[in-house]
């Protein structure tokens, strides 16, 4: 599964540090992938089904997950939790919420020194 949505990608021109490439083929544009979380004409299933495939991408526990996980969140902290906190704040599907919290405790958990701080601060 991708997340670079190439229309918009290639029509946005999104810097390549926030395109991550991963061993398996799988690609993930930050910028695309919290464009289609705060897409109001997305569907929630679809919402989802995007922020479960990013956790599976970015599992701590899997084969590059924990060391993309750890630049993916020095690098673009504050991206990522502006994102998610704008699709938690206009959701109404109860399965978004639930996978964007769980998206949150994952992210938090990998860098307890920061990460929480911002969720609050936000």
């Amino acid at each position: 599964m991708s997340f670079v949505l190439h229309g918009l990608h290639e029509q946005q021109q999104h810097a390549n540090y926030l395109v991550y490439n991963f061993e398996d083929g799988r690609t993930i544009c930050l910028a695309c992938f919290l464009h289609s979380l705060s897409d109001p004409g997305q569907l929630d299933s679809k919402k989802q089904f995007a922020v479960r495939e990013f956790m599976a991408m970015f599992d701590p526990e899997g084969p590059e997950g924990a060391r993309l996980l750890h630049v993916l969140l020095s690098q673009h902290a504050a991206l990522l939790v502006a994102g998610l906190l704008s699709a938690f704040n206009s959701t109404h599907d109860l399965g978004v919420s639930m996978a964007l919290q769980d998206t949150a405790l994952m992210m938090a958990s990998c860098a307890p020194n920061y990460l929480p701080e911002l969720f609050t601060e936000r």
